[in-house]
């Protein structure tokens, strides 16, 4: 619920954002998370999430962040996040 800031993770986390409100969602660094980890991600509540990648980062075509409007999955190709979803 509301905003939070993940710590890297191995294999695969599954986050569920389950608020009513708007809030954001911080990745950690890419040089954290491992190549083959993989993140789902669904968004439960009536608020929208935003996930945003750590400073000088981004997802690809450059985008700086992404808003969850229903569910996702999330990877390190390690020189980006790729997400793909909705």
């Amino acid at each position: 619920m509301a905003n939070a800031t993940l710590a890297a993770w191995t294999g695969v986390l599954h986050v569920i954002y389950n608020d009513n409100a708007a809030g954001s969602v911080n990745l950690p660094p890419l040089a954290t998370v491992p190549t083959d980890a993989v993140m789902t991600f669904t968004r439960k509540g009536g608020g929208v999430p935003t996930i945003l990648p750590a400073a000088g980062e981004t997802f690809g075509a450059g985008v700086n962040a992404q808003a969850v409007t229903r569910s996702g999955i999330l990877m390190n190709n390690s020189e980006q996040w790729v997400f793909a979803g909705s």
